[in-house]
């Protein structure tokens, strides 16, 4: 379970689900984050309304992403999967953009 606050909000929040998280990167904007959990999905949360935006889906043969980074210009994050393929994707819209 993955606990988070924003600055001046007392109250803690909670990510929904149960699921293992196995990486959670923010955006350098601060408002979104990237979560990969050990189920094999990926997505990208809105981190004020603590939404799924959109879901990464399609660049893996096998979801089971092992780690993250997110460009220096947040808008592209970088996934590294049990296939051993790099794929980018636009952080914005959850397209894939492209698949090494």
């Amino acid at each position: 379970m993955v606990h988070f606050w924003q600055a001046g909000d007392l109250a803690v929040h909670d990510l929904p689900g149960s699921v293992h998280i196995v990486d959670i990167k923010f955006l350098p904007t601060g408002d979104r984050f990237f979560v990969a959990r050990a189920d094999g999905s990926a997505m990208v949360w809105c981190g004020r309304t603590r939404q799924v935006l959109f879901h990464l889906q399609g660049g893996h043969r096998q979801l089971h992403i092992h780690e993250a980074q997110v460009f220096p210009d947040g808008h592209r994050v970088v996934t590294l999967a049990a296939d051993l393929r790099l794929v980018i994707w636009n952080a914005t819209s959850g397209k894939m953009l492209l698949r090494i």
